[in-house]
């Protein structure tokens, strides 16, 4: 019984193979030689890499660059700022809080504005995939960080909301940690001092010898 029931199982494994095997060599007759050139080709992928080229050029994929000014503490400050993007010249719509206007850059990319502490710009429609740099104007009385490193310079590429954040950090606050360059500086600064006492008390002494 068992063995009838593998043959009947085999026999109509082999009856749907052969049946399937036909259709599919049926349909594949039925299409279009052309199509199968343009498949074997790679026309639809270029199609597909055309329309999603379209869809860019055609503005409906927003990009944004978003610069974040944050202050530590609540006194209010102005900062400068320039920012270049290549790829980019005239006047890009951007937005701080509720205010709308046009921020111009000349035929190098380059724009400058400001900011007052904790504001934020928002710059709408930069060329996407583009390069951006924006430099922050130093302020002796802050210490600026963007991510972990102390700099005044934000980089990258612009994407759909691309975004930098400048952290302005009081030098008398707490926050304030000096880094391994201003530590450097004071030691030498010291030194500096150091050798000139040394240098003024050794004349003094010489002088007040000569003298007696």
């Amino acid at each position: 019984m068992k063995r009838s029931f593998i043959y009947i199982l085999v026999i109509v494994l082999t009856i749907g193979f052969v049946l399937s095997k036909y259709y599919i060599q049926n349909d594949l007759e039925n299409v279009p030689i052309e199509a199968i050139e343009e498949f074997e080709s790679g026309k639809y992928i270029q199609d597909d890499l055309d329309t999603f080229k379209e869809i860019i050029d055609s503005e409906s994929i927003k990009s944004s660059l978003t610069i974040e000014n944050k202050q530590n503490d609540t006194e209010k400050v102005k900062y400068d700022y320039v920012l270049k993007v290549s790829e980019t010249k005239g006047s890009y719509l951007y937005k701080i809080g509720d205010d709308e206007s046009y921020l111009i850059f000349d035929a190098t990319g380059t724009a400058k504005f400001n900011l007052f502490s904790n504001e934020t710009i928002t710059i709408y429609n930069l060329p996407l995939d583009s390069t951006y740099k924006v430099e922050q104007v130093e302020n002796s009385k802050y210490k600026t960080k963007v991510g972990d490193e102390t700099t005044l310079v934000g980089e990258g590429n612009i994407f759909i909301d691309s975004k930098v954040t400048f952290n302005n950090i009081s030098i008398s606050s707490k926050e304030y940690t000096p880094d391994t360059a201003d530590g450097i500086k004071l030691i030498m600064m010291l030194l500096i001092i150091a050798s000139l006492s040394i240098m003024f008390l050794t004349r003094l002494k010489v002088q007040r010898f000569t003298t007696e």
